[in-house]
């Protein structure tokens, strides 16, 4: 018997409302031709997401203040960011582009396949504004 009501959790399409793009930590040149490290658009290209927020911390850090943002998102299940973020690890990242607002970037700290069902990704991220 299927669980109809755990797979209208994971199928809802509108709660996946956030589009997301990866980002990994390469090498680029800069104007002068030197080697620099630079994030650029990964090969995993965009995906839509939920954000939720878990908390936030407010601190201080040579003499500027710094407030890092806890949230977990969740996406659809993706073979190809799992094995991606395994190889990569810290040098993936997310990043939110919205008109009218600002850049948002997370930091993967933890990526979890929820229930090894291959149905959802959650990550739990770090936004540092």
């Amino acid at each position: 018997m299927i669980n109809t009501a755990y797979n209208r959790q994971f199928n809802n399409a509108a709660k996946y409302r956030n589009r997301l793009v990866f980002e990994e930590l390469g090498q680029a040149q800069d104007d002068e031709g030197n080697w620099i490290d630079s994030w650029l658009e990964s090969e995993l290209g965009t995906t839509n997401a939920q954000i939720r927020t878990i908390r936030g911390n407010e601190y201080i850090m040579a003499g500027a203040n710094q407030v890092k943002v806890s949230a977990r998102i969740n996406m659809r299940y993706r073979k190809d960011v799992e094995d991606k973020y395994y190889e990569l690890g810290e040098k993936l990242r997310l990043v939110l582009k919205q008109p009218n607002r600002p850049t948002r970037i997370f930091e993967i700290e933890y990526m979890n396949n929820l229930e090894e069902k291959n149905i959802e990704l959650e990550l739990i991220v770090n936004e540092v504004r």
